[in-house]
């Protein structure tokens, strides 16, 4: 099933919320959650950030954190992918 037929898999936050650990959290939950399997890409930056409703830095932070728990892997050009989290990921997930 292609991703325009099916729920969007991320929301805006709301306004008193708007962190970049949460969009983390968010995006975290979803991978461990299992709506994203190891090698499907993220969508870009600019289009994440337009869906949360925060700033590409906001993102951008919430990335490296991610990328830091080993859930995601993150390459200029080729997009973000998401990792096998149950063979990668550390202590810290």
């Amino acid at each position: 099933m292609s991703q325009s037929t099916k729920t969007p898999l991320f929301q805006p936050l709301d306004h008193a919320s708007r962190t970049s650990a949460r969009v983390a959290d968010a995006i975290r939950r979803v991978i461990v959650g299992g709506q994203l399997q190891p090698g499907e890409t993220l969508p870009p930056e600019r289009a994440l950030a337009q869906r949360f409703q925060v700033t590409r830095n906001t993102v951008r932070e919430a990335l490296r954190t991610l990328e830091q728990l080993r859930l995601v892997s993150i390459r200029q050009g080729s997009g973000i992918r998401v990792r096998d989290y149950l063979t990668s990921a550390g202590l810290e997930l």
